[in-house]
């Protein structure tokens, strides 16, 4: 559903943040075509690594790997990020193209703080 949301057209840069094995980049990259282009981006280097040899052979996929939310990347038609996040990043906003789609999925950071000690009232 939100790939097809993502809307990708043939000739479309599309920027993949967390490709993970480059399972979603493969199909961005044939929705945007020989003309288009996919930049794929992993944190993991043993996933980056996986992705980078699995997408060998399309010639319209670059794989990096670093930090998607802070790794400079040229404007984009389409920023598909497969990554839970509280906000999108100023990364992300400023590389769009006029009209592009920032495809992702918020969540809360409740998960990601740590445990307070509980307190009982008097």
């Amino acid at each position: 559903m939100l790939l097809a949301a993502a809307a990708i057209e043939e000739g479309d840069h599309v920027v993949h943040v967390g490709a993970g094995t480059g399972y979603y980049t493969a199909m961005m990259a044939f929705l945007a075509g020989p003309t288009g282009r996919v930049t794929a981006i992993e944190y993991d280097t043993a996933l980056a690594a996986r992705a980078r040899a699995n997408l060998a052979g399309r010639a319209n996929v670059s794989v990096f790997e670093g930090n998607g939310a802070t790794l400079a990347f040229d404007p984009a038609d389409v920023i598909y990020v497969n990554a839970g996040v509280t906000h999108p990043a100023d990364t992300w906003l400023d590389g769009l193209t006029d009209g592009g789609r920032l495809i992702l999925p918020l969540t809360t950071d409740a998960n990601a703080r740590p445990a307070s000690p509980a307190t009982s009232i008097p």
